[in-house]
């Protein structure tokens, strides 16, 4: 979640989206990992909490990502700013 902040970070900074684009496909393929895992697994008794705000947060964080991707589709830059939105 931090590295999908530090690039958009980046971006606000003037970086070009398309330099950093793999990065960003790496951070979709981990956040997909964490929250599929997330979703398949067990709390342990007591931990029910802490286990659903990680899967909310992965989650969001995910839908942002997945929106972030959108602008490699069409160039829209709004998916730059939907996303952001969904990150904060």
């Amino acid at each position: 979640m931090n590295r999908f902040r530090e690039n958009l970070i980046l971006i606000r900074d003037g970086t070009d989206p398309r330099e950093i684009r793999d990065e960003f496909v790496k951070v979709e393929g981990i956040l997909s990992d964490v929250y599929g895992a997330m979703m398949n697994e067990e709390p342990y008794h007591g931990l029910e909490h802490i286990h659903l705000k990680v899967l909310e947060a992965s989650g969001l964080y995910l839908e942002s990502v997945r929106e972030l991707m959108k602008f490699y589709e069409d160039n829209d830059d709004d998916h730059f700013i939907y996303a952001g939105l969904k990150a904060n």
